[in-house]
């Protein structure tokens, strides 16, 4: 491989980190002017949730995640069952 091919991974490598970065930079300023305070273990946390999500949407389908999460949204807790 010649050295204007790893100029040209490089380049693109480091063009990716910098969108990153970027991209978190936003999302912490979302976080920040939704009032909401997140440590970095915890912001971390949610981005390995949210791009497990995105996988298992890409696995099952938008829809069915949606009829999924309704279902589990208008399923008894066990609190309300309790208190009938």
């Amino acid at each position: 491989m010649s050295v204007n091919k790893h100029y040209i991974n490089i380049s693109k490598s480091l063009k990716y980190l910098e969108e990153m970065e970027e991209l978190r930079q936003l999302s912490l300023q979302v976080i920040k002017q939704l009032g909401l305070e997140v440590s970095e273990k915890a912001y971390r946390a949610l981005n390995i949730m949210a791009w497990l999500l995105e996988l298992y949407v890409r696995k099952v389908g938008e829809t069915e995640v949606l009829k999924r999460w309704k279902n589990e949204l208008n399923r008894p807790s066990i609190k309300s069952c309790r208190s009938s």
